[in-house]
């Protein structure tokens, strides 16, 4: 299993802000399995804001250990339709991430 976690990311940035985080695109190839999921924050209707925190998705028994069964790809969408990608994509992760647990942070997409 993987497990994604969205918790320290600032997504309540004002409405007005054009290079606000607006969703978080996650494309998982899993040997010949392919998942593509959107995470997002949603409103209440009482206006207050439910942001994502951890998101796990579940990997075919062993892959995570094997050389080049499971490639991932990150992209984080901005207000202004900006598709910023993760500096980690099409890399192995078993070694920045042996336990198979990633966070994220602001400075994963925000560009200077």
């Amino acid at each position: 299993m993987l497990i994604f976690d969205f918790s320290n990311l600032y997504w309540d940035a004002p409405e007005n802000d054009k290079a606000r985080l607006v969703k978080v695109e996650i494309i998982l190839q899993d040997d010949k399995r392919r998942i593509r999921r959107f995470v997002a924050p949603q409103r209440r209707s009482d206006k207050t804001l439910i942001v994502p925190e951890q998101v796990p998705i579940l990997l075919t028994r062993g892959n995570y250990e094997a050389a080049g069964k499971v490639k991932l790809s990150v992209f984080f969408h901005t207000a202004d339709n900006k598709r910023v990608p993760w500096d980690f994509n099409g890399m192995d992760l078993q070694e920045p991430f042996p336990d198979a647990y990633l966070v994220f942070l602001d400075n994963d997409w925000q560009r200077q």
